[in-house]
């Protein structure tokens, strides 16, 4: 779960600061005489979303698995992240750590493009952190009765070189979306 006292400091902190993307280039074209892509195909290829979006989600990977033992040196936070996202993942596994806490299960994302242009894509998503919960590490117990939610997460990812990466991150309160 996106822990409210993390999420309201960090989110305000970190948003908007630029980062370094990392994977992409173009979609390859299947082989063998495959049908080449449609146009709608080749337009992700071309402005980067769908490399942008495939970040997005590795960042996310990466951070669920550092939440589930509160792993702010996890090697894979940095792998799709960089600047205020990255920041912004670090304060939240710092405040697992200080709080005693670690997250079991696992949030839904729905990333959607909302712009792009050569170097850049910016994501909207409605993430569901419901089965994203946080618990005490001293007794394994819920840490409270707050039910995850419905976040609406405002993302930019950038391309650096030939790679994309998550660069600013903000994630809103619970119900700031519906599913």
């Amino acid at each position: 779960m996106f822990h409210a006292a993390t999420l309201g400091v960090a989110a305000l902190l970190f948003t908007g600061v630029a980062c370094t993307p990392r994977e992409g280039g173009p979609a390859a074209t299947g082989a063998g005489g495959a049908p080449p892509p449609s146009r709608s195909q080749s337009t992700a290829a071309a402005d980067g979303s769908t490399e942008a979006v495939a970040a997005y989600k590795a960042m996310w990977e990466e951070a669920v698995e550092a939440s589930h033992t509160a792993n702010a040196k996890h090697p894979g936070l940095d792998d799709h992240a960089t600047d205020g996202a990255y920041q912004l993942l670090l304060h939240m596994m710092r405040g697992y750590q200080k709080d005693g806490v670690v997250a079991r299960g696992r949030p839904t994302f729905a990333p959607e493009v909302k712009s792009t242009s050569a170097d850049k894509v910016v994501i909207s998503d409605c993430s569901d952190s419901t089965n994203w919960l946080m618990y005490r590490k001293s007794d394994g117990q819920l840490e409270d009765d707050v039910p995850g939610g419905h976040h609406l997460i405002d993302a930019t990812v950038r391309k650096h070189g030939d790679r994309w990466l998550v660069e600013s991150l903000y994630i809103h309160e619970v119900g700031t979306c519906i599913a």
